[in-house]
């Protein structure tokens, strides 16, 4: 009789904990080696339930989250709890998680990501579970209904070679090739989770974060019932002013020594949308491992310069570009839903003027007809123009700072955001401490915000110029008065 009721017990235990994240987490047991028990009770915080539940939604939703947080937050310990939970539950359910270094995904030990599964493991009794046969190197395989759970670390490539219904970006912000990663997990699965605090550097999460194409949860130190003011002046005492910003008060600016155009704080956010009456500029840059995109025009009562939508995608081939000027989406291309919004946007606009690389004849996108960038453009009526100028960098360079310090008008879009991130991040390399260099670092880093400040040195470098009379120019707002700077009006 008590064997049958301590059965009974045990499956109403098992029935609640699969019916309800929280009480599931609840009664795992999470690690701690600063505490004198070390291994202790998952009791859950307001905001980790709340977090936990969002992040159930958004995997059973198909949703991306991209998740700030202070340190020392639980975050981790709670999204590996999430993932482990559809794991134990759900048939088929296929997950890969992922850090910037092989160790931190899997080392067997519990500072890794499948080492704290491993921790949490101990609570539960799975049939037929046998460590040996179904954890093995940064997988771990159910025994019974088809879930597996894949680990990787930071690479190129990072996702593409499964399907999933999560992928889990630890600390993205500190990853190498964080944009190529981020962007092919898109293919991958239809809810990526990046959880990071913010980086020194400046990164792609930072402008993933701003641009408004992502749901952001902020888990900030406050939140902690355990952390209040008294705690917060002790750890100012025991961190840099760097550290406690970035990594208690989640402040995403970093250091930006080096920036190549510090003249963006000119530039003026607002409703700047396209004038179907105005000329039209279009931008390019043709990386071979990213393109990006630029909209522009120039207000001909005043000479305003606007940047009215910008556009960066990763690892594409030329062909995907066609539709936003007005061409069938070719099969076999696949779009996102922010994709599609932009091309519904722009693809009826006005035939424009395109400026770009004059090397864009080099630049061989690998494609069905295997021909060159140039080629398939000129095939549907693109023809990109340059003048000698933009073979030279230090040219593009010093024509890109005269139209940014003349104060561009650009339009608030998602895309334009991001541009805005590019433009503030692009930066010189700097100096390795000991160095015996005594030249400048005349070419910038080349990263995530490469392509969108190079198709911006492009526009600059082949817009026309127009010298205005002052009279016809009112006064940019808080620039200081108005005047005329290498032809852009200021």
């Amino acid at each position: 009789m008590k064997t049958n009721l301590q059965g009974l017990l045990q499956q109403r235990i098992e029935e609640k904990r699969k019916a309800d994240i929280v009480y599931f987490i609840s009664s795992l047991k999470t690690f701690d080696p600063r505490t004198k028990n070390k291994d202790i009770e998952f009791k859950l915080y307001p905001y980790q339930e709340e977090y936990a539940r969002q992040l159930v939604d958004h995997i059973r939703d198909g949703k991306d989250l991209f998740v700030e947080k202070s340190r020392d937050m639980g975050v981790s310990w709670v999204t590996l709890a999430v993932i482990l939970w559809f794991w134990l539950y759900e048939d088929s359910f296929q997950a890969l998680i992922g850090s910037r270094k092989e160790d931190y995904v899997d080392n067997r030990q519990i500072d890794s990501l499948f080492g704290k599964f491993d921790y949490m493991l101990r609570c539960l009794s799975v049939d037929g579970f046998n460590p040996d046969k179904h954890r093995t190197y940064m997988k771990l395989t159910h025994p019974t209904n088809k879930s597996v759970i894949l680990g990787e670390s930071a690479n190129a490539n990072f996702s593409r070679a499964g399907r999933y219904q999560i992928v889990f970006f630890d600390e993205m912000a500190f990853w190498q090739f964080e944009q190529n990663s981020w962007e092919s997990a898109g293919d991958a699965t239809p809810c990526r989770l990046a959880v990071t605090t913010p980086s020194a550097q400046p990164s792609f999460s930072k402008a993933l974060r701003n641009s408004g194409l992502i749901e952001v949860k902020t888990l900030h130190w406050q939140l902690h019932p355990l952390k209040d003011d008294e705690w917060y002046q002790r750890e100012k005492l025991r961190r840099t002013a760097e550290e406690v910003a970035r990594e208690l008060d989640i402040n995403w600016e970093g250091s930006l020594e080096g920036i190549v155009y510090p003249e963006h704080s000119n530039c003026r956010f607002g409703e700047y949308p396209y004038q179907p009456e105005w000329s039209l500029y279009v931008s390019w840059d043709f990386g071979l491992d990213g393109t990006a995109i630029g909209w522009w025009q120039r207000n001909p009562v005043t000479g305003r310069v606007r940047l009215i939508e910008a556009y960066l995608k990763i690892n594409k081939p030329i062909h995907y570009f066609l539709p936003l000027f007005g061409k069938p989406i070719e099969a076999g291309l696949l779009y996102d839903h922010n994709d599609l919004e932009v091309i519904n946007k722009v693809k009826d606009w006005a035939t424009a003027s395109h400026f770009g690389d004059p090397d864009v004849k080099k630049r061989s996108y690998q494609n069905k007809e295997m021909t060159s960038t140039k080629e398939v453009l000129q095939g549907n009526q693109i023809y990109v123009q340059t003048n000698t100028k933009a073979n030279d960098l230090q040219s593009r360079m010093t024509e890109c700072k005269l139209l940014l310090q003349a104060g561009i008008e650009v339009n608030n879009t998602n895309g334009t955001k991001m541009w805005c991130e590019a433009i503030k991040s692009y930066r010189f390399p700097t100096r390795q401490e000991g160095s015996q260099a005594t030249g400048a670092n005349l070419k910038p880093i080349h990263d995530w915000s490469s392509h969108l400040s190079t198709m911006t040195e492009y526009f600059a470098v082949n817009l026309p110029k127009e010298q205005l009379t002052l009279t016809h120019v009112p006064a940019f707002e808080g620039l200081g008065g108005v005047g005329t700077i290498g032809g852009y009006n200021a």
